[in-house]
């Protein structure tokens, strides 16, 4: 850990930082980590293993658990994201948060511009303060639902502090939905001139499909890579329960979709979406493909 860590007590940063030193898969180190933390209330700085300090506003969310027992969070989907972005372009975040993945990959990746799209108004907040205090000055925020269309008083449930990463299109928590409006990418790509978009990652909680219904113009002519989520529960809460629609905009636009794992191991695309369990995707034109379903030069 960090001595800017002023939010945690010294006794708290050495532990995390011993815990730190042992693999990440180690039985127990979340659940460890979460002890550590209980006492811990209200915004809190963690600082990453690239020496960013990034504020959260809970230390007992799943995103603030990993920070602070690995010093990162989807580190391997931050990294992947940078070597797509490391002879340049444009980057688009949809679902920020407050830049777990994407203030890495700006650290990473020689980033010409980056969009990041945070709806809630707390996690934009913190994201704002997130890029001050690390002093990236080329990307910029728009606090906003990113979906099909752009339009005014569009229903978002806000997620708890204690899961605070969880905020969705979808009714939960048994709580009243703020109204917030809604952009589509091709119109925030329009407007803040994009021209070079090379990777998208996009995280909504299964509304991943209406961002990319949103995105057709961009997705037919400046062809990124994209890492998406896709998790069955998630998409499953719909109001149409369309599961696995994400998937079908992406190969009806003529992308080829991996998880992330089969990709990595020069295995097929899927052939069809699939509509059970919880994965990340990597899509890639077709044209990036070479006739053993393996992306060319694998990134």
């Amino acid at each position: 850990m960090n001595a800017a860590d002023d939010s945690l007590s010294a006794p708290i940063r050495w532990a995390l930082s011993i815990l730190r030193a042992l693999p990440a898969a180690m039985p127990g180190k979340l659940r460890i980590a979460r002890r550590l933390l209980r006492s811990v209330r209200g915004a809190t700085a963690l600082t990453t293993r690239q020496g960013l300090r990034l504020w959260v506003p809970d230390v007992r969310e799943p995103i603030a658990v990993q920070l602070a027992a690995n010093g990162e969070y989807e580190g391997a989907n931050a990294r992947l994201l940078g070597r797509w972005l490391q002879d340049g372009g444009d980057f688009i975040d949809v679902g920020a948060n407050i830049g777990s993945i994407a203030l890495p990959v700006l650290r990473l990746a020689a980033v010409r511009h980056a969009l990041l799209i945070e709806p809630e108004p707390l996690l934009a907040e913190l994201l704002t303060r997130n890029l001050s205090e690390a002093k990236i000055s080329n990307a910029q925020i728009k606090q906003c639902l990113c979906g099909e269309t752009n339009s005014l008083n569009n229903p978002f449930w806000a997620a708890p502090l204690d899961h605070f990463g969880a905020g969705a299109r979808g009714a939960q928590f048994h709580s009243t939905p703020a109204t917030l409006p809604m952009r589509s990418l091709d119109s925030l790509v329009e407007e803040l001139k994009l021209t070079q978009v090379r990777a998208i990652k996009v995280d909504v909680e299964g509304y991943e499909r209406e961002v990319f219904e949103g995105a057709k113009h961009l997705l037919a002519t400046q062809r990124p890579n994209i890492l998406f989520e896709f998790m069955d529960w998630a998409e499953v809460r719909r109001d149409d329960k369309d599961v696995g629609g994400s998937q079908r905009v992406l190969l009806e636009a003529d992308y080829a979709i991996f998880t992330r794992d089969d990709w990595l191991k020069r295995k097929k695309p899927i052939s069809k979406p699939k509509v059970f369990g919880s994965f990340d995707f990597v899509a890639f034109p077709r044209e990036k493909c070479d006739p053993h379903h393996t992306t060319k030069s694998n990134s």
